[in-house]
């Protein structure tokens, strides 16, 4: 009988921890599932790198489109959809015609649509010299309008821009990966008239632009064009910058793209074997390369032209005069002005970079 009544209390005793470990299996899954609710890429609030290099796009068309899902911060009236789709000009009087549409737009102050209608055109490469430079000029000022100027707003139906509404222990690098954006977060302290990242105010609403933004640079006229494009929405030109490229073709044809942990302030320099110049180099001694901005924007090669090549990128220069020139060691150079830009668009491993003859 004593030992029934044992064997009775060790199996009520047994329910008991069973019933525990239970109850605490579910307390902890729960509370798990609100910590990746809270911080999308886990890891204690430490958002996740991109994923490794040898994952990454090397055309693209292979780029993932905006998040289908409506982020829980954003009103669906808000939520990223797309222009009605603006058909490519098929011939150059096609594309004289919506030139001269978008351009009537334009003036009406329907922005968007002069963009969209713009940007067809002017990417069509059937516009005559000087109507392309008119809309080139045309769709600069709109991007400064709407996507890229300093205390920029944001338009009703821009696919492009959003709101955020900044949430208690925000940064905006946090902000620019858990919304998935693919710009540097540089970009969003322009948008939003920020002096400095420590700014961000929890439960206010700031702008925010989805990126990435790409380059194509064109070799013999000196120039780099910088374009919107996430796929699943159409190309929005951006800007046009002058620069420098290499001595004697250095500077490789071919596809790039911003290389993952690539992008640096006042790197030291370490001058490539074909330089008359031995390194190191610090920030501020003389002879330093990258000039006084100092910033570097390093490539990687995505194509079979360019994959083998290391060392190379786009980055400020201590020679201004250079800017037009083929005079560097092969990477291509911009001016103070312009390299500031460049740094604060073109995103790591996301943005491309496509080098033309």
């Amino acid at each position: 009988m004593a030992r029934d009544k044992r064997k009775g209390r060790r199996l009520l005793v047994l329910g008991f921890v069973a019933a525990g470990a239970i109850a605490t299996f579910m307390i902890w899954s729960n509370r798990s599932g609100q910590t990746e609710q809270q911080l999308p890429n886990g890891n204690n609030g430490q958002v996740a790198a991109d994923a490794p290099s040898n994952t990454a796009p090397k055309r693209l068309d292979d780029l993932p489109g905006i998040l289908p899902e409506v982020p829980p911060d954003i009103h669906p009236a808000e939520a990223p959809t797309p222009l009605a789709t603006v058909p490519a000009p098929a011939s150059e009087e096609d594309a004289i015609q919506a030139y001269q549409r978008g351009m009537g737009l334009y003036r009406d102050q329907d922005l968007l649509q002069a963009r969209s209608v713009l940007s067809s055109a002017y990417f069509s490469d059937k516009l005559p010299q000087e109507m392309a430079e008119q809309a080139r000029a045309a769709l600069t000022e709109l991007a400064e309008i709407t996507l890229i100027g300093q205390g920029s707003g944001v338009y009703a139906g821009d696919p492009y821009t959003g709101h955020y509404t900044c949430q208690a222990g925000d940064v905006l690098a946090k902000v620019e990966r858990s919304r998935k954006l693919h710009i540097p977060w540089q970009l969003l302290i322009k948008v939003n008239n920020m002096l400095r990242p420590e700014d961000l105010q929890a439960g206010r609403r700031y702008k925010i632009v989805r990126g990435p933004f790409h380059a194509v640079v064109h070799k013999s006229q000196f120039v780099m064009d910088i374009y919107l494009h996430r796929n699943g929405f159409e190309k929005v030109y951006i800007k046009r910058l002058p620069i420098g490229t290499g001595r004697n073709g250095a500077t490789p044809v071919g596809m790039w793209r911003i290389k993952l942990g690539g992008k640096h302030e006042r790197p030291t320099w370490y001058p490539p074997p074909n330089s008359d110049l031995h390194g190191p180099v610090p920030y501020g001694q003389d002879n330093y390369a990258f000039g006084v901005k100092g910033l570097w924007i390093g490539l990687e090669g995505t194509d079979e032209n360019t994959l083998p090549l290391t060392d190379y990128g786009i980055h400020s220069t201590n020679d201004p005069s250079s800017i037009g020139q083929a005079k560097s060691l092969g990477c291509i150079r911009l001016a103070d002005k312009d390299i500031e830009l460049a740094y604060n668009l073109l995103y790591e491993h996301w943005s491309t970079v496509e080098v033309c003859p």
